[in-house]
């Protein structure tokens, strides 16, 4: 238990906390109802959340698996409600993805393919410059920082 809770303090880093059940284990409620009260002790309950109910392929027909805004069962093994997952976990957080207007010499052309691959690509016009509006995350930021019009908030 004390092991348990010296990982939990570690929360105070957390931009998200993901609260992993095991449902195929016959005392889940009791072991979430821990988790959660260690969660409160730690003064991280104001954590942005997800419930994980893992092992939903082993849950018995009939039986109600909980449900809510931020709750999702899976299946790790069968991979059943991993892209629901993914998709609640980039929702909740901020990746720090900022529109930008780029202009991008036509010597440093081989910028815009990364562009396409590792970012939101919005539009391009060939003029002077490779003109490239995109919504780009940090690192893709970084990248092209030299080549940027301006900042803008999305």
């Amino acid at each position: 238990m004390e092991a348990f809770k010296a990982t939990l303090e570690e929360l105070e880093y957390a931009d998200l906390l993901l609260h992993v059940i095991d449902v195929s284990n016959p005392d889940w409620q009791q072991q979430a109802q821990v988790v959660e009260e260690l969660i409160g002790e730690l003064g991280a309950d104001h954590l942005p959340r997800i419930n994980v109910f893992n092992k939903s392929d082993l849950v018995g027909v009939g039986e109600i698996m909980p449900h809510g805004e931020d709750i999702v069962s899976i299946s790790a093994k069968t991979g059943q409600g991993v892209h629901e997952l993914l998709a609640m976990i980039d929702r909740r957080l901020d990746k720090g993805a900022r529109r930008v207007t780029i202009h991008l010499p036509y010597e440093k052309g081989a910028y815009l393919d990364m562009l396409y691959r590792e970012a939101k690509v919005e539009n391009v016009e060939y003029t002077q410059t490779i003109d490239v509006v995109a919504v780009c995350a940090p690192r893709v930021l970084g990248q092209v920082s030299v080549w940027i019009e301006s900042k803008q908030n999305d």
